[in-house]
């Protein structure tokens, strides 16, 4: 969230022509001269750093959480609604939309602080199952879109092909340029459109994926990690953000962390455990 806040030039959408600007999100039940007024350089200053300020208090806990978590949430989605992607076709990628609805499941369902260490302990288990949920349908409607829109022959032709080249000729801070090699090796060229066609089928089985046991989600995970390394290398696509996101509310790494930590505080030892 703190990247979400700092990272776009959210200032920098005063100095677009408004003529450009498309009311997006919340925005667009405002009347336009109303949405116009809030394209003002201070105001998407003081916008930044609020959330700024509002990501770092959430991380630290600082009371009350819920508010701040569930300004946080607002803050965020108002950036998004008037940085610069407004200006681009109301584009927002699915990372940023899984972070801010994550940040204020967590809101809404932080435990109070007089709450038993039992009912926190359930709370916190079921509000993490809950974003992996999020998290695991936002990319199953990424993958049913591209296959609604697409159909057999998005897989079938050379679709992710021409992306590769594409992309790969775009700028970008990286620069990359793996992607021409899949327009003059055909080996290449069918590896993409076969790793192309079993992400998307992660993708639209995530959702399940989440509920299964270790293993299977472990390997659902190693796919879509693969899938976005993949479209660094390729396309200079990178979504590192979802990486972080599938790690902490999909992996159980934080789920473990969590109980080894209190066993250790409790004394509980693996050779306790054993006896």
């Amino acid at each position: 969230m703190l990247w979400i806040m700092a990272a776009q030039d959210l200032p920098g959408a005063a100095e677009i022509p408004h003529v450009w600007f498309d009311q997006i999100g919340p925005v667009a039940l405002l009347p336009r001269e109303w949405a116009l007024t809030m394209l003002d350089i201070r105001f998407l200053s003081i916008l930044r750093w609020t959330g700024i300020a509002l990501a770092i208090a959430f991380a630290g806990g600082v009371s009350p959480a819920p508010l701040i978590g569930t300004l946080l949430a607002l803050t965020a989605t108002l950036a998004q609604c008037l940085g610069p992607k407004a200006f681009t076709g109301g584009f927002a990628t699915h990372h940023e939309n899984a972070a801010i609805l994550t940040t204020l499941l967590l809101a809404a369902c932080y435990p109070r602080p007089s709450a038993c260490p039992h009912a926190a302990n359930r709370t916190a288990r079921g509000v993490m199952l809950m974003c992996a949920l999020v998290i695991g349908i936002m990319y199953m409607e990424v993958g049913c879109h591209r296959l609604l829109r697409g159909g057999a022959a998005m897989f079938l032709g050379d679709t992710i092909v021409a992306w590769q080249v594409s992309h790969s000729l775009q700028y970008s801070e990286t620069g990359f340029r793996l992607g021409l090699l899949a327009a003059n090796h055909p080996v290449l060229a069918v590896a993409s459109k076969a790793g192309f066609l079993l992400a998307t089928i992660a993708e639209l089985v995530a959702p399940l994926c989440v509920l299964m046991g270790t293993r299977r989600r472990i390997a659902w995970i190693g796919a879509l990690i693969a899938m976005h390394v993949g479209s660094a290398l390729m396309m200079n696509v990178h979504f590192w953000e979802n990486l972080v996101l599938l790690l902490v509310f999909c992996s159980g790494l934080t789920q473990w962390g969590a109980s080894a930590g209190s066993s250790r505080r409790a004394g509980i030892t693996p050779a306790t455990m054993s006896s």
